[in-house]
C-alpha cells in the first residue's frame, strides 16, 4: 500500500482530469445535463473502483467522501451557478438531488464493510456505478414503459433492464476473473445479485438505490459465497421469478376487468 495521503492525491487528480476531459468533450458534442452528470458519475466509480489497491485503513476513503460532499454543497451556492451551468449539470443540481450526496457516502461504507474482499466492494460498486448511469441515458433516451416507486418518482422498464444487463455483466467478469469460481457458477451468481439490486434500483426513491443497492448486492454475495451450483442455480431462478412477477404486476399481459 502507498501512503494514504499520496493515494488520496492520486484519485483526486485523477477524477479531476477525467472530469476536465468530460467538460473539453462537451465543448465539441452536445450532452444533456444528465448525461453529463452520469458521466461526472462514472469518473467517480472509475476511481473509486481502485480504493482496496490504494488504502488499507477505512479513513482515506470517508475523507474523500466528505471532501466530495463538500464540493457538491458548494457547488449549489448561488455564486457559483454560472460555473456550474457551463459544466452543463444545473439542472441536475437544482432538482431533489439525494443520491449524488449519497453515493460516496455508500462508496465509504462500501469500503470499510468489505476490507480485505476486492472482489464483494468492486461487484456492487460497479453495478451502481456504471448500471445507474446506464439505467439513466437509456431511460431518458428510450424509456416508454413508466411507472411510479414508492416516493411517487418516475422510472422506465428500459432503464431497468440496462441496469441489470451492466451489473450482471460487469459482476461476471469480475467475478469469473478473480474469484475462483466457474464461469457459470461466476454468472448465476452475478445475475442473483444483479436482479436484486436492480430491484432495490426500482423501487427506491429519492436517490436511495445509491445507497441500499450496494448493500444489497453485498449480502446476496456473502450469502451465496460457499453455495454450489445447484443452490445457486435455484437463487437465481427465485430472483428471475420474482422481478417477472414484479414486472407483470407493473405491465400485465392480460386486460383489467371492468368492475361489473
Amino acid at each position: 500500500m502507498i501512503n494514504p495521503w499520496l493515494g488520496i492525491a492520486a484519485v483526486l487528480v485523477v477524477d479531476a482530469c477525467l472530469i476536465g476531459s468530460i467538460h473539453t468533450v462537451r465543448r465539441f458534442v452536445v450532452l444533456p445535463g444528465e448525461v453529463m452528470r452520469k458521466l461526472i458519475h462514472l469518473s467517480t466509480t472509475t476511481c473509486a473502483l481502485a480504493f482496496p489497491w490504494l488504502f488499507h485503513a477505512g479513513w482515506p476513503p470517508c475523507f474523500l467522501a466528505g471532501f466530495a460532499i463538500g464540493l457538491m454543497a458548494i457547488a449549489r451556492l448561488p455564486a457559483l451557478q454560472g460555473l456550474v451551468e457551463e459544466f452543463g449539470v444545473g439542472d441536475s443540481l437544482r432538482r431533489d438531488a439525494w443520491g449524488e450526496f449519497y453515493y460516496p457516502i455508500a462508496i465509504a461504507l462500501l469500503f470499510i464493510a468489505t476490507r480485505g474482499e476486492p472482489l464483494a466492494y468492486a461487484v456492487p460498486l460497479f453495478a451502481i456505478g456504471f448500471g445507474d448511469a446506464a439505467a439513466a441515458i437509456v431511460g431518458k433516451a428510450v424509456g416508454r414503459l413508466r411507472y411510479r416507486t414508492a416516493g411517487r418518482e418516475t422510472k422506465s422498464v428500459e432503464g431497468t433492464v440496462a441496469f441489470l444487463l451492466v451489473a450482471f455483466a460487469g459482476g461476471w467478469a469480475i467475478l469469473a476473473g478473480g474469484s475462483g469460481l466457474s464461469a457459470g457458477e461466476a454468472g448465476l451468481l452475478a445475475l442473483t445479485a444483479g436482479i436484486y439490486m436492480a430491484l432495490i434500483e426500482a423501487i427506491a426513491w429519492h436517490g436511495m438505490d445509491n445507497l441500499l443497492a450496494p448493500f444489497g448486492g453485498l449480502l446476496v454475495l456473502r450469502g451465496l459465497a460457499n453455495a454450489g451450483p445447484g443452490v445457486l442455480l435455484v437463487q437465481a431462478s427465485l430472483a428471475t421469478a420474482a422481478a417477472l412477477f414484479l414486472a407483470i404486476r407493473l405491465f400485465p399481459p392480460w386486460p383489467a376487468r371492468k368492475p361489473a
